[in-house]
């Protein structure tokens, strides 16, 4: 008897696999390789606000982003723009998780938003060099 209704329900859940309700284990993997991308561009992406912030308050820093720039004078609109931006682009992969085309979306905008990282680093390498250079900062700084 006990037997029984343990094998009825292993072909139910069998049955439930074969027809897409439940997850496979690819999908499950699938699905949590691309929430932990989406999770690494929420981070960077908090970071590329916080040193846009920074350098705009520096005032030597133009926006790249023409849609961005017109929003970045003021940090609740460049903040409010990102949020949407991200977030609505994050809830339909996050959503549609379980598919391939989700995970390889995840993962070109995960290299997107590396890059971008790369491009912050020789940006800001670039602003130390300058701060340290006597013709920009002028004789006095030097001393």
């Amino acid at each position: 008897m006990v037997y029984r209704r343990i094998a009825e329900a292993a072909e139910r859940v069998q049955q439930a696999v074969r027809l897409g309700a439940v997850p496979s284990g690819g999908q499950r993997e699938r699905a949590f390789r691309t929430t932990v991308m989406l999770a690494a561009v929420f981070v960077i992406n908090v970071f590329d606000f916080a040193l846009t912030q920074s350098q705009m308050a520096r005032g030597n820093f133009a926006e790249a982003n023409i849609v961005a720039a017109a929003l970045v004078s003021s940090p609740g609109g460049m903040a409010m723009y990102k949020a949407l931006l991200f977030g609505l682009g994050a809830l339909i992969l996050y959503r549609l998780r379980d598919h391939q085309a989700s995970e390889v979306a995840a993962a070109g905008l995960l290299a997107c938003h590396i890059a971008l990282v790369g491009w912050w680093l020789a940006y800001l390498h670039a602003v130390e060099i300058c701060l340290s250079d006597v013709a920009v900062t002028g004789a006095s700084a030097a001393l």
